[in-house]
């Protein structure tokens, strides 16, 4: 696949698990976990966006950069649904062989998550510390 073939594999794949469609991940062994997690994610934010902002690819590797949001309408966490929308940020690296995506790793910004739910105190402006209650 060239590196632009790559790219849009993911992007696909990605928008595709995000989105609701976990089938489409079926093929690629790498969302194995993917296919798992997101269903139960879409019950907590069943109106989950990805907005990509930047992929490099190098040899077998893609590297996404994207940001995430939607509205906390169901559990998640063990947190009741607040009605709040949230934003975060998503980084993944998966790395593709033959057309399929045979490995993805992800870190999300759910620290950030827990303070726009109010589960964890916003910080104030005074050198980091947590404002008080």
């Amino acid at each position: 696949m060239t590196p632009q073939e790559m790219k849009g594999l993911v992007r696909r794949l990605e928008a595709a698990g995000i989105e609701g469609d976990v089938g489409e991940l079926d093929d690629h062994p790498g969302y194995w976990q993917m296919r798992q997690v997101m269903p139960r994610l879409r019950r907590a934010f069943p109106d989950m966006r990805t907005s990509l902002q930047r992929q490099v690819v190098e040899g077998d590797t893609v590297a996404s950069f994207s940001i995430l949001s939607g509205t906390h309408l169901g559990r998640f966490m063990g947190i009741p649904p607040t009605g709040r929308r949230v934003t975060f940020q998503h980084v993944t690296i998966d790395r593709v062989r033959d057309g399929r995506v045979i490995e993805h790793n992800g870190e999300s910004g759910w620290l950030g998550v827990l303070v726009e739910l109010g589960v964890l105190p916003r910080r104030d402006g005074d050198g980091g510390r947590p404002a008080a209650p």
